[in-house]
C-alpha cells in the first residue's frame, strides 16, 4: 500500500480554475472507490481546506500544508495588471523559499511516509528528494498565446514548467496537442510523457425534474426564448469577443430565427465589457451573462440548451464539448488545437479568427435540424469513448509505474 500526496494548493474557490479543478475532483473521487489499495493525502490551503472536506474517507486525508493566506494570490491564473505581475512574482518567491524552508526544518512528506507526489496543477512546489512526482500539464498556451500573458506572468509558468521538465518522473499531458507542445517546448523525455484523456464529468448528467427545470430557467432568466450556450470564464483565448462580433452578424441576418446567447463564467471586467458591446449592437436583449454557476445549475442550463458553440482559441482538451455531446447537444466548435482530436467527426468546425465563418456555423446547425440530428447522433457515440474508467485506470498505471521504479525529483 503506498501512500499518495496529492498538491491541492492551487484549487481556488468558485471557478476560478476553471476545468482543472473539475477534473482533479473527478479524479479524486474516482480514486476512493477505485484505488483502495492506496492512501492518499491531500495537501490543501488555508482557502480551501474546509471545502475538500467532503474528500476525507478510511483512505483519504487532508493536510493544511499552506496557511499563509497571502499565498492565496500566487495560484490565480488571471491577475492581470503591472501590480498583480509584481504580486504573483513576490509571492511565488516568498512561497517557494518558505517551502523549501519548511521541507528544511520539518520534511512534511517524508516525515509523513509519502511516497509518491501527484501534482494535477503542474507546479511540484513541494517536491522533496527521494519523493517520486508525477505531474499533469494542461496546456502550453503561454507559448503559443504568449500576447495573453503580461511578461511576469510568462516568467512563473516558465519557471514551474522548468522545474516539471527537470525533476517529474512523470509527466501526464491531457491531448496529444498538449503532449506534441511539452516535447516541442520542453524537450520533455518522451518516454516518460503520456496523454490520458480527460473522462466526462458526473457533474452535469443529473436528471432534473420539469418543475425543478421551470423555477430554474426563469431565475436564471433564459426562459423565454431558444439559445446556444457557451459556458467558459471571460479569459482572452476563450475568444467572447470573436463569438459576440459573429453572433451579431447571425442575429441581424436570421432576426426571427436566431436564437439568444448565454454565457456563463468568472471575471466581471471583461463581462461588463461585453455587455456593453451587445448594446451597442443593438442585441442586449438577446445575449445573457449568467456569471458563475453551481453545478447544477449549469448541467440544467446545457441541457436546456439548443447547441452548443466553443469558439477558444486553445484549449488543452476541451471538456465542454463532450459534456454537451453526452447530454445530446449538437457542438459547434474552433478547428484549432485540441478540439479535433476531441471532437472527432461529431461537430461542425469553424476558424474561431473568422466571425463570418462562425455566423455561418451558427446559421447551419439552427436552420438545419436533420444537420442538428447527425451531429447529436454522432456526439453520444463520440463521448461514449472518453470514460471515467479509462481515465483512472491510466493514471493509477503511471503512479504503479513510478512506485516501481522509484525515480526520483532531482
Amino acid at each position: 500500500m503506498a501512500l499518495i500526496a496529492v498538491d491541492l494548493t492551487p484549487m481556488m474557490p468558485g471557478g476560478e480554475n476553471g476545468g482543472v479543478k473539475i477534473l482533479t475532483l473527478e479524479l479524486l473521487r474516482a480514486f476512493q472507490d477505485t484505488a483502495a489499495e492506496h492512501r492518499f493525502l491531500l495537501l490543501t490551503a488555508s482557502w480551501n481546506h474546509d471545502e475538500l472536506a467532503h474528500l476525507e474517507t478510511p483512505i483519504m486525508s487532508r493536510f493544511m500544508i499552506l496557511d499563509k493566506p497571502e499565498g492565496r494570490v500566487v495560484f490565480s491564473n488571471r491577475i492581470r495588471g503591472p501590480a498583480g505581475q509584481i504580486l504573483r512574482r513576490v509571492l511565488l518567491f516568498f512561497r517557494r523559499k518558505m517551502s523549501r524552508i519548511d521541507q528544511a526544518q520539518r520534511q512534511p512528506l517524508s516525515s509523513r511516509g509519502v511516497d509518491l507526489l501527484f501534482c494535477p496543477f503542474t507546479a511540484p512546489a513541494y517536491a522533496e528528494p527521494g519523493i517520486p512526482v508525477v505531474s499533469v500539464i494542461h496546456d502550453m498556451q503561454h507559448k503559443d498565446y504568449p500576447q495573453f500573458f503580461p511578461e511576469k506572468e510568462i516568467e512563473i509558468r516558465d519557471l514551474f514548467m522548468a522545474d516539471v521538465r527537470s525533476g517529474a518522473a512523470r509527466i501526464v499531458c491531457i491531448s496529444e496537442n498538449v503532449r506534441d507542445a511539452v516535447l516541442r517546448y520542453l524537450g520533455a523525455d518522451p518516454a516518460g510523457t503520456h496523454v490520458v484523456y480527460n473522462c466526462i464529468h458526473s457533474r452535469l448528467g443529473a436528471d432534473i425534474p420539469d418543475e425543478t427545470r421551470k423555477a430554474v430557467t426563469h431565475r436564471l432568466g433564459v426562459h423565454k426564448r431558444p439559445y446556444m450556450f457557451y459556458p467558459a470564464n471571460f479569459w482572452p483565448h476563450k475568444n467572447h469577443r470573436m463569438l459576440l462580433a459573429a453572433y451579431g452578424i447571425f442575429h441581424h441576418r436570421h432576426p426571427g430565427a436566431a436564437p439568444d446567447l448565454v454565457f456563463t463564467g468568472a471575471l466581471e471586467e471583461e463581462q461588463h465589457l461585453l455587455m456593453y458591446v451587445a448594446k451597442v449592437m443593438g442585441i442586449r436583449e438577446h445575449v445573457h451573462f449568467l456569471g458563475f454557476l453551481t453545478q447544477e445549475d449549469l448541467g440544467l442550463v446545457l441541457q436546456e440548451s439548443l447547441f452548443l458553440v466553443f469558439p477558444s482559441l486553445y484549449e488543452g482538451f476541451g471538456i465542454p464539448v463532450l459534456e454537451a455531446m453526452s447530454l445530446g447537444k449538437p457542438v459547434v466548435c474552433s478547428n484549432v488545437t485540441s478540439l479535433p482530436e476531441v471532437a472527432g467527426d461529431a461537430a461542425l468546425f469553424f476558424d474561431p479568427r473568422k466571425p463570418v465563418e462562425m455566423a455561418d456555423a451558427m446559421a447551419k446547425i439552427t436552420l438545419d435540424p436533420a444537420l442538428a440530428a447527425d451531429l447529436t447522433n454522432l456526439g453520444k457515440k463520440r463521448a461514449d469513448l472518453f470514460r471515467k474508467e479509462e481515465m483512472v485506470g491510466k493514471y493509477l498505471n503511471i503512479f504503479q509505474d513510478v512506485l516501481g521504479s522509484q525515480a526520483i525529483f532531482k
